[in-house]
């Protein structure tokens, strides 16, 4: 990215905001245990760094909390995933098997520690499905 126009980078960001509301919109719709909502989180984090993955995660989150107000508290949840996948694609751990499954075990249980608290909390341990 370090080559890429602000143009470029703002159109890159605004598609993964929208791939990650319309993997939201997907998963609700068709009752997916999925986390959808995080596939444009995951490719900005991989390709733009952790920052960046954070944002999209956040914005995601904000813009699908004018529909359902939890989505907000699972903010910090999208930030942990940026950061996590932005950090294991700058130290190259996805050039290696032990790498990648050592990110999707650390975003996994990462993911159930943060939103598992939210879930109780907010929505008496329901998992909106």
């Amino acid at each position: 990215m370090k080559n890429w126009k602000t143009s470029k980078i703002i159109l890159f960001i605004s598609l993964c905001v929208c791939l990650n509301l319309g993997g939201k919109f997907i998963a609700v719709w068709l009752e997916l245990p999925l986390w959808a909502d995080s596939f444009g989180t995951a490719l900005c984090a991989y390709i733009a760094g952790p920052f960046c993955g954070a944002a999209v995660g956040v914005t995601g989150n904000l813009a699908y909390c004018l529909i359902n107000r939890l989505s907000a508290a699972y903010s910090i949840t999208s930030i942990a995933l940026g950061i996590i996948i932005g950090v294991a694609a700058r130290k190259k751990w996805f050039d290696r098997f032990y790498g990648f499954m050592k990110t999707a075990s650390l975003a996994m249980l990462t993911a159930l520690v943060l939103s598992v608290p939210v879930n109780l909390i907010f929505d008496e341990g329901n998992t909106g499905l």
